[in-house]
This record gives structure tokens, sequence and C-alpha cells, in this order.
């Protein structure tokens, strides 16, 4: 393998290398997909615990992802400002401001990186190849980390330290500053946003009504070990926030159809299914099977 193939091989793999991430329980990523749509990535949320599992980012960022925790907020932070959905729609507007001049200069190193770079160095159509190359990507990444300092600046502001870290970071292993924007995926989590009242704002209502089921659930029927007063508080902000939708309650908690025939009872908490009739879910500790 020649130097010119293992350049290539650098950029590529270092671009797809970092688009992993560890999803960690409890975690909920909210993606921005094809023409920057937004929606659940992975799993909704793993309301039994469960353990980590890897999640790729798109190799073609058009928006910051969020990555919020579905646990209840630090206190004194309510329930309410938790889950209150115009609070929840400023703090994404001005993350999604911040970061716009950002995700072009991203979009661009991905296409030099994993388009051009190889394409220049597999052929011979370009003279002073290497010149040119390494000119044109330090001009893409001046560009890009002045946008990334500004962005960083107006979002978190006083982190000079790790602004510097990341800077550097960005400067010598270029495939980094592919994902410069999902620095910014911890602004809205700093800000106690919840999983549901950002799906509200940015995913369809189809998904958002999914993760709301999936919340009225897990805090109406709170498994040992959960702050059960802390559940109900959440519960009367989440009834509050899906009336003000005009979504049906009694639609969003109803119980799942059967998988099989002979399925007897179901948890009211996971939707899991059962061949007998009592007991606990053996998933949700303290919350009892229902009968079909």
């Amino acid at each position: 393998m020649t130097d010119v193939h293992v350049i290539v091989l650098v950029c590529v793999l270092g671009v797809v290398g970092e688009a992993l991430r560890i999803r960690r329980p409890g975690q909920v990523y909210l993606g921005p997909g094809f023409l920057g749509r937004y929606g659940l990535t992975g799993e909704l949320l793993d309301i039994t615990g469960g353990a980590s599992a890897p999640h790729v980012l798109p190799l073609f960022p058009l928006g910051p992802s969020l990555r919020l925790t579905s646990g209840f907020a630090h206190a004194p932070v309510t329930a309410a400002h938790h889950l209150d959905v115009e609070r929840a729609r400023r703090v994404i507007d001005g993350v999604r401001s911040a970061t716009a001049r950002v995700i072009p200069y991203s979009r661009l190193m991905f296409f030099y990186l994993v388009i051009l770079v190889p394409l220049a160095l597999l052929t011979s159509f370009l003279h002073n190849r290497w010149l040119v190359l390494g000119a044109v990507l330090l001009v893409i990444q001046g560009v890009l980390l002045l946008e990334f300092a500004l962005a960083s600046r107006r979002l978190m502001p006083g982190e000079k330290g790790q602004l510097i870290q990341d800077l550097v970071m960005k400067l010598v292993f270029p495939p980094d500053a592919v994902f410069a924007v999902e620095r910014f995926a911890d602004a809205a989590a700093r800000e106690e946003l919840h999983p549901l009242a950002a799906a509200v704002v940015l995913c369809p209502e189809s998904e958002a009504r999914r993760l709301a089921g999936v919340f009225l659930r897990m805090w109406q029927h709170p498994v040992e070990g959960m702050d059960a007063e802390r559940a109900t508080e959440y519960l009367e902000a989440a009834k509050g926030l899906c009336a003000d939708q005009g979504w049906s309650l009694d639609e969003l908690t109803a119980r799942p159809t059967r998988d099989h025939a002979d399925s007897l009872s179901y948890c009211p908490r996971c939707r899991a299914q059962y061949l007998v009739s009592g007991g606990e879910c053996s998933d949700c500790p303290g919350v009892e099977r229902v009968a079909f």
C-alpha cells in the first residue's frame, strides 16, 4: 500500500470513525435526517435501563443533533419548566441559529475529504496536487474554525479552555471538523430540555406522540427506586403538554394489541407480553402485569 492509499484510507475511515457515538441508557438522540428533517434516532427510549449501544451520526450533517437525558431535571427545576415546549422552541432556535454558518463548511469538509482528496490523489489530473490540496484544506479549516469559535462563544461562553482544545483537535485531525456542529449537541441539554418537549418542536407529530406515550406510561407506573412523587409531578406536566397539543391520553396509553393468541397479560409500562396472567414484569421491578 502506497502513501497515497494510506492518506485516502485515513480520510475516509477517519470521517466514518468520527461518526460513531455511544448512546448510553436513558439518552434520547434527536438527529437531522435528509433535508434537515429531525427524527428520533435509534431506539426511542430504553425505559428499563439496558446497556450502552452504538449510534452513528449522519455522515452528511444537516444540523446539530440533540443529546438529551430522559431523567428528571435537577432541583430546583420543576417538571413544568422541564417540559415547557415554548421554552424548548426558543432554546432550539438559538442553537440552530448559532450553528447555521458552521454547517455548510462541515458539509464542504465532508465532500473535500471523502470525495475530492481521494479523487485527486488516485488520479493524475491535478498538477502540484500536494500543494493545492494542502492550501485548499487550510482555507476550509480556517473559515470553519472561525465560525466554530463564534458559535461556541455564543452558546457556551466562558469555556475558553474547551474551545482551544476543540480548535486544536479539528486543526490536526480534519475528519473531526466534519462533525464540528456536534460539539453543540450538549448546549440544549444544559438548558434542562426534556426529550419530549424537544421532540414536539423538532420531530413529526407521529414520533412526538409515540414518545409521549412512552413517558406517560413510565411516569404512570414508576419502577422500584424511582421517586414516585417526582414521577407524579412529571405525569401531570406531561398531561398538560398533551392537552395543549390536542392529543388523547387514552390513545397514547392504550393497551397494546396481542402479539400472539396465547398472550395473557402485558406490562403497562414497557408493554412486554407474557404467557401467564399474574406477577410482576421481569423488566420493570414493582410493576404488576395487566391481564388482556
